[in-house]
C-alpha cells in the first residue's frame, strides 16, 4: 500500500519539482544580470525595484518549496498510517489466534520477528521511492546533458582538414528567422578573399544574426552558405571556427595575466611571438613599460584603457590567425580620434584576411572596400560611399547627417 502511495503521489511530485526547478534557473539567471548591472541599477536609483523583483523570485521559490514539502510530509503521514494499521491489524489477528489455541505463544514471536523485516524492508522500499521522486528531476537534467548532441562531434571523426584560405564567402538565397517572420529573407551576397565589406543597416536587420549563420550559432532554414564550392554545413562546426576571427561589440578581457589572454585561442605561441604580435598591434611600447610585462594581471580590463582592450583582442586573433575576421560595433566605445587610430589598425593588421565589420559608424563605413545596405533581411545595394549616397536613399538617411559630425578633421586611409 505504502509503495502504491509513492508511485501515486509520483506525477504531481514530479510537476511541482519541475516547475521548482525552472524557477530556481530563472533565479539564478536574474541574480547573475543583477551583478552584472549593479553600478547601473546604483546610478538610476533602482534599488528598490530590484530588491522587490527579488523578493518576488524569492516567494516563487519559498511557494513551490512548500508545495513539494507539503506533498512530502502527506505522503509521509499517511505510509505511517497504513504502517500503524498494517501492524495494529497483524496484533489483532495474532492474539486472536493464540487466544482460540490456533498459534502458540513461541509461533508467535518467530512470526511477529518476520514481520518486523518484512515492515522494515517496505519502509526502505517506500524510502526509496520518495528518494527516487526528490532525485529524479535532476537525473533527467544529467541525462540531458549527456544526451545533448554536441555541435563539435562530426570533427572528432573528421580526419580531413579544411583550408578556407583563398576562399570567397557566398550567401545563396538564404533565409532564417526565429518565428515565423523571417530575418534574412532570400539574402544573397559574394565576398571576395581579402575584401574589407562593412554592413550598415538600422537594429533589428539581421546584422548580428548574418554573423551567427557564419560561425553557425543558428541553422540556415533555407538555401546555403559557401565558402568556395563548399557548403559550411559539410565543414565540422571546429574546424570552420579555428579559421574565424570573432570580435564581439564589448571586448572582453579575462581574468589572468596579458600571457593568459593572449593565449586563449592558441596555447601553443611562444613569448617571442606575443611580442611581436603587440609590436604589430601597437602595444608593445605600452606593454615594454609595465614592471611585470606579460605576466602583468589584467583584472578583468579594469587597468586598460577601451583603445588597449580593443587592441588586446586585436593580438588574440592574429595569434588565433584566421582567414575570416567578423567584427560587430568594434569602436563604438571610442572617440572619433581613437576610432579612426583603430580602424587603420584593423586595415592594416588583417590587410590580406576577409574582413567584415557591423558599424552604425561612419568611420568604419568610409574605411570599407564596400558597404552593403541590409534592409527587410535583404542587401538592397552594395557599393561605395560615393556610390550609396548617389543612389541609395536609405544610406543617405543614415549617414548624409553622419559624415559631417565626425568633426572637422578629415579622416583618410
Amino acid at each position: 500500500m505504502t509503495v502504491c502511495l509513492a508511485d501515486i503521489s509520483k506525477k504531481k511530485f514530479k510537476i511541482i519539482k519541475k516547475i521548482y526547478r525552472n524557477q530556481y534557473d530563472k533565479y539564478i539567471g536574474w541574480i547573475l544580470e543583477a551583478m552584472n548591472g549593479m553600478q547601473d541599477i546604483r546610478i538610476n536609483k533602482a534599488e528598490e525595484i530590484t530588491n522587490n523583483i527579488f523578493k518576488d523570485h524569492v516567494l516563487k521559490l519559498l511557494k513551490n518549496k512548500q508545495k513539494a514539502r507539503f506533498l512530502e510530509i502527506k505522503a509521509e503521514r499517511l505510509n505511517g498510517f497504513f504502517t500503524v494499521l498494517f501492524t495494529l491489524s497483524f496484533w489483532i489477528l495474532s492474539a486472536i489466534f493464540v487466544i482460540n489455541n490456533k498459534i502458540t505463544v513461541g509461533t508467535f514471536f518467530i512470526i511477529e520477528k518476520y514481520f518486523n523485516i518484512l515492515i522494515n524492508n517496505i519502509d526502505n522500499i517506500k524510502q526509496a521511492k520518495i528518494n527516487y521522486h526528490n532525485f529524479q528531476p535532476s537525473f533527467e537534467r544529467l541525462l540531458e546533458l549527456c544526451n545533448y548532441n554536441c555541435e563539435n562531434s562530426e570533427y572528432e571523426s573528421s580526419n580531413n582538414r579544411f583550408l578556407i584560405r583563398d576562399c570567397p564567402l557566398l550567401f545563396e538565397n538564404v533565409v532564417f528567422h526565429y518565428t515565423e517572420r523571417p530575418i534574412i529573407n532570400h539574402l544573397n551576397i559574394k565576398i571576395e578573399k581579402g575584401e574589407f565589406l562593412s554592413i550598415v543597416g538600422a537594429n533589428g536587420a539581421g546584422k548580428s544574426t548574418l554573423f551567427g549563420l557564419i560561425i553557425k550559432f543558428f541553422d540556415v532554414k533555407h538555401g546555403c552558405i559557401k565558402l568556395k564550392d563548399y557548403n559550411i554545413n559539410d565543414i565540422p562546426t571546429k574546424e570552420l571556427r579555428s579559421q574565424i576571427g570573432y570580435v564581439q561589440q564589448n571586448t572582453i578581457i579575462f581574468e589572468g595575466t596579458l600571457e593568459d589572454n593572449l593565449k586563449l585561442y592558441n596555447n601553443k605561441v611562444t613569448k617571442i611571438e606575443m611580442w611581436e604580435v603587440l609590436k604589430q598591434c601597437g602595444l608593445y611600447e605600452t606593454i615594454i613599460k609595465w614592471d611585470d610585462g606579460l605576466k602583468t594581471d589584467l583584472m578583468n580590463g579594469d587597468k586598460l584603457s577601451g583603445g588597449q582592450k580593443q587592441r588586446i583582442s586585436f593580438a588574440r586573433l592574429l595569434i588565433k590567425n584566421p582567414e575570416i575576421i567578423l567584427m560587430d560595433e568594434p569602436t563604438s566605445a571610442l572617440d572619433n580620434d581613437m576610432e579612426w587610430l583603430i580602424i587603420k589598425d584593423i586595415k592594416r593588421i588583417f590587410e590580406r584576411k576577409t574582413l567584415i565589420i557591423i558599424s552604425h559608424r561612419p568611420i568604419p563605413v568610409y574605411a570599407a572596400d564596400k558597404i552593403a545596405v541590409l534592409h527587410d533581411g535583404k542587401f538592397i545595394d552594395i557599393g561605395t560611399n560615393i556610390e550609396l549616397m548617389e543612389r541609395c536613399r536609405i544610406y543617405r538617411q543614415m549617414f548624409s547627417n553622419n559624415f559631417n559630425q565626425s568633426g572637422d578633421k578629415e579622416y583618410v586611409f
